[in-house]
């Protein structure tokens, strides 16, 4: 089995578009967008690799990179890593040097284009938000939308509505007054629920709880609705990647006064399995606003949580 490590440049400019490029019909996956970048040759980091390949490809010097997503893949054929690096440094105008199209697309659309199966996770990071906030159990929607109308929270723009203790019929006639509210306020509102409930709202995603998650047999939603998984180790990771969802939360990392009685991952843990992980992957569990810089340097999208919004 072939195995290829990969370094990828996803290059945003200062009105926030990215660029693509479309690979040509002859090569493997030929005819597919993609974000350029290729091969990292032996004794090359990935900063060099992309510098080279970039130059090479497009006629662009890479000034600055950071790291956004390191994604592993199984293709029939082989094996990839791509090491993703996010470029929003740089000089000169792209070019198609090697006869590729080009193409500056706006980060929100592109999802409207079809990349290589690999590429998906990565529009995925880019467009979810480093913090992840997930409802706290109360009594009534005003309540609930008063606790969102917080000035702390009214800047998150991913919002998870939980209510485990609420009846069905609660939680359905709650869920225009939650997604109404995010949009108002630009976030989008992920439902924890039995994924059928999209036939009823107009809400943005599913979030699968751990027994929903092991129950399915394939993803539930299209993938227009973002679909999200709690995950707790390895085996529920590698369901959520059957179910080809677009994010995970992986918990706890640390201890957490809601469930003192599990053992948490802690960084470096988290971090290894993060690195098994074809998607993004939110920290969950005892989580600051502090522990954002430690979530994104192993490998996380950001952090997610209850307390850190309180």
């Amino acid at each position: 089995m072939i195995q290829l490590e990969v370094a990828v440049a996803v290059i945003r400019d200062h009105q926030n578009r990215i660029l693509i490029a479309k690979r040509p019909e002859h090569l493997h996956q030929g005819g597919l967008w993609e974000f350029p970048g290729g091969k990292i040759e032996l004794g090359e980091s990935v900063k060099e690799a992309l510098k080279r390949e970039i130059i090479e490809e497009l006629g662009v010097i890479v000034m600055d990179a950071q790291p956004l997503i390191s994604i592993p893949h199984q293709y029939s054929d082989r094996m990839v890593r791509l090491h993703v690096c996010l470029v929003s440094q740089f000089s000169g105008e792209p070019q198609g040097l090697e006869g590729q199209k080009v193409r500056w697309v706006a980060q929100e659309n592109l999802s409207e284009y079809t990349f290589p199966a690999a590429n998906r996770a990565i529009v995925s990071a880019l467009q979810l938000p480093d913090r992840y906030l997930i409802t706290p159990e109360k009594n009534s929607v005003s309540e609930l939308l008063e606790y969102l109308k917080a000035p702390r929270r009214t800047a998150v723009d991913l919002i998870q509505f939980r209510a485990p203790n609420w009846t069905k019929e609660q939680y359905l006639a709650a869920v225009p007054a939650v997604v109404n509210y995010g949009r108002s306020v630009g976030a989008r509102t992920i439902l924890n629920a039995d994924p059928e409930i999209l036939t009823k709202t107009d809400a943005d995603g599913i979030h699968l709880n751990r027994y929903r998650l092991n129950r399915l047999k394939k993803r539930p939603v299209g993938l227009d609705k973002w679909l999200g998984a709690s995950c707790h180790n390895l085996a529920e990771i590698e369901q959520a990647q059957r179910l080809e969802v677009d994010y995970i939360t992986l918990s706890p990392v640390l201890h957490t006064n809601t469930h003192p009685e599990k053992k948490p991952l802690g960084w470096h843990d988290f971090s290894a399995l993060v690195e098994l992980c074809s998607m993004p992957v939110f920290a969950l569990g005892g989580m600051k606003n502090s522990d954002l810089k430690l979530a994104t340097a192993a490998g996380g999208q950001g952090i997610a949580g209850i307390g850190m919004f309180s």
